[in-house]
């Protein structure tokens, strides 16, 4: 089942890092199957700064770059699944890999990003960059998508306080 209904979703993988995945309707049982171990949400921390000195066309080149990056923890791990979720935010789940090893590949992706500056197709621009993760993990059998991807998003919010942050949420 997991295969078929990755299928439905690759469609956003060939539009590119940058292409949009909204959680809404019809896409909310697949993502349920996608995610039963839980959920990062990772947003590239102080983004607008990155389109208003640079302009949006290095914005969509920093978007790209850190899809590539966020791609290769993906081809890792044989049922996860990265898409961009929205504006800067990119969401990343991995199946069947323990909570402890979610949030060590987490941390890995802080430290890749922050080590790996951004540089532009020509050269002439080199930007550092920073991303802040929020996690949720699925409890219970009744979780649904819409509920790991919610607690997610308020582990975020802790984690952007911080900036270049992790954060688990826990119930």
């Amino acid at each position: 089942a997991f295969e078929r209904e990755k299928k439905l979703v690759d469609h956003i993988h060939s539009l590119g890092a940058i292409a949009k995945l909204h959680i809404c309707g019809n896409t909310t049982p697949i993502l349920n199957d996608m995610i039963k171990t839980g959920s990062n949400i990772i947003d590239v921390d102080h983004f607008k700064r990155v389109n208003d000195s640079y302009g949006h066309d290095i914005g969509d080149e920093v978007l790209k770059y850190l899809g590539a990056i966020f791609k290769r923890v993906e081809s890792l791990y044989p049922k996860s699944f990265c898409a961009r979720y929205g504006g800067e935010e990119f969401i990343l789940t991995i199946q069947d890999t323990e909570k402890k090893d979610v949030i060590k590949i987490a941390n890995r992706i802080n430290k890749t990003v922050e080590q790996n500056p951004f540089k532009s197709s020509d050269g002439d621009i080199i930007i550092s960059l920073t991303v802040s993760i929020g996690i949720s993990f699925f409890h219970l059998e009744n979780d649904t998508a819409n509920n790991v991807f919610s607690f997610a998003d308020k582990a975020l919010y802790k984690a952007k306080e911080k900036r270049n942050s992790t954060c688990v949420y826990n119930r």
